[in-house]
């Protein structure tokens, strides 16, 4: 986490926090089974990935993430608010800026007794920034 590698993610206040300190931040807000186009600029000090999504009942999230066609990553048991309807990550910034153009995919796992359940998949269609 310290060396920027893995994503974190946020309660809301955190983000509130950042605003008020004068970070830039971009955010990108996806419902599930949606997608967008995405970017980061170099002014940007941090980048957001909202998902959207019901997490009622849940008792255990994991994020899954594919770049391309790189194995999957998972990150068991994340924090979040059940009412927040919402999961706020934000991926390592300098990673994804130094990244060619690709395609990464998000999964939001509920881990259930009797096996796990999808709560929602969300596609970003990265690419680097240019020069406008």
């Amino acid at each position: 986490m310290r060396e920027g590698r893995l994503p974190a993610v946020l309660a809301p206040i955190v983000v509130e926090r950042l605003q008020r300190d004068g970070r830039r931040i971009r955010e990108y807000r996806v419902a599930p089974g949606g997608g967008v186009q995405c970017t980061v600029a170099p002014e940007d000090d941090v980048v957001l990935a909202r998902l959207a999504v019901d997490l009622e009942g849940v008792t255990r999230v994991d994020l899954v993430t594919r770049v391309g066609d790189d194995p999957e990553q998972r990150y068991p048991d994340l924090p979040f608010d059940a009412a927040g309807g919402e999961l706020i990550v934000a991926p390592p910034i300098d990673v994804i800026r130094a990244r060619p153009a690709h395609v990464e995919r998000m999964r939001l796992v509920a881990v259930e007794p009797q096996g796990e359940r999808l709560l929602g998949e969300y596609t970003f269609n990265h690419s680097p920034w240019t020069t406008r």
